[in-house]
């Protein structure tokens, strides 16, 4: 070391900080801190739920190692028993998080390449599950059955508010009067409140006007635009559309979630509007800020649109008439 002009002592002295650093960063620090940092962007739900899943399948067998230790061996025995039960849907969560945590490593310094990047290639895929929904020449039948459906005219309304709007079902359930802007036609649903925790706007059409006109007779003087049946004071539950959509006979063909793919389908079929246009509008993720606040802007004219057709559309339906899309 001399004839290289390496001081031991100070060598030393360096491999030891080197070692307690590796020893202090083990998967179980850097993944809570992780977690920890995700909490001021997602919702509790979300961060609560990953580090249970941590805890619970990783924590006790990779939580101690440090992260420069684990290798892709460690991580295989520890997920492969979730694969033989065909838990594949957790060991997809697992490996994405794990990645994660290497990543948030590496930017941080902790290790110098994220050596388990392609950990999930390990693994079988789960097989993709999508919210059952009708085709969209069904939407007059199932705007029939509705109006004639044996369910609550709150819920009722609710189940059209959420088709309108293609909103969430738990966006939908709890729209409050404060967020709505009649004069400016428009539905400002808060980040809290949004999946991707961003706040999102909903231009109403002039059936949502009217739909709003419905509803505020059905409900005067609360907090909510669809009260709970047994608290007035809260919201109704989320399930309540998903509850009514079984009753009306729509068991295993269409959830509430499931108006948002029908909304989509027609949109892109119509070939009307732009593939960007319609991913604003439903509210899908735009990773970069920046561009997704220039988007909105940009977008809001042609999603006015969009919502203006897609309300007409509706309205047509439940005529009996699809005349006024083509989805040939």
């Amino acid at each position: 070391m001399l004839a290289q002009d390496i001081d031991p002592k100070a060598h030393r002295e360096e491999q030891k900080r080197e070692n307690l650093k590796e020893r202090k960063n083990t998967l179980a620090v850097v993944a809570n801190e992780l977690i920890e940092s995700k909490r001021l962007k997602v919702k509790k739900e979300t961060a609560d739920t990953m580090q249970l899943r941590f805890d619970k399948h990783l924590l006790a067998k990779l939580g101690d190692i440090p992260l420069s230790k684990i290798d892709v061996r460690d991580v295989e025995l520890t997920l492969r028993p979730l694969v033989n039960e065909g838990k594949l849907e957790t060991v997809k969560r697992l490996s994405t998080f794990i990645n994660e945590v290497m990543r948030y490593a590496f930017i941080r310094r902790i290790i110098p390449f994220n050596h388990l990047a392609d950990i999930s290639k390990l693994f079988p895929s789960p097989n993709v599950r999508h919210s059952p929904t009708i085709p969209c020449k069904e939407l007059p039948d199932f705007l029939e059955t509705l109006s004639n459906a044996n369910i609550r005219p709150l819920t009722r309304l609710l189940i059209l508010w959420q088709l309108h709007t293609m909103t969430r079902p738990k966006e939908a359930a709890t729209a409050r009067w404060d967020e709505i802007d009649i004069e400016s036609r428009e539905w400002v649903i808060p980040a809290e409140k949004m999946k991707m925790k961003k706040e999102h706007t909903v231009y109403l059409s002039d059936e949502v006007i009217a739909l709003l006109r419905e509803i505020k007779d059905l409900n005067t003087n609360r907090e909510y635009l669809f009260p709970g049946y047994r608290n007035p004071r809260t919201h109704v539950n989320s399930e309540a559309a998903n509850t009514a959509l079984k009753r009306m006979g729509y068991k295993d063909r269409m959830v509430a979630h499931g108006m948002r793919a029908l909304s989509s389908t027609t949109l892109y079929e119509s070939g009307k509007f732009r593939s960007e246009v319609i991913e604003q509008s439903l509210a899908h993720a735009e990773n970069n800020e920046v561009k997704a606040a220039y988007n909105r802007a940009k977008y809001e004219v042609e999603r006015r649109e969009l919502m203006a057709w897609w309300g007409k559309h509706i309205q047509s339906a439940s005529l009996g008439d699809m005349a006024v899309v083509s989805l040939d």
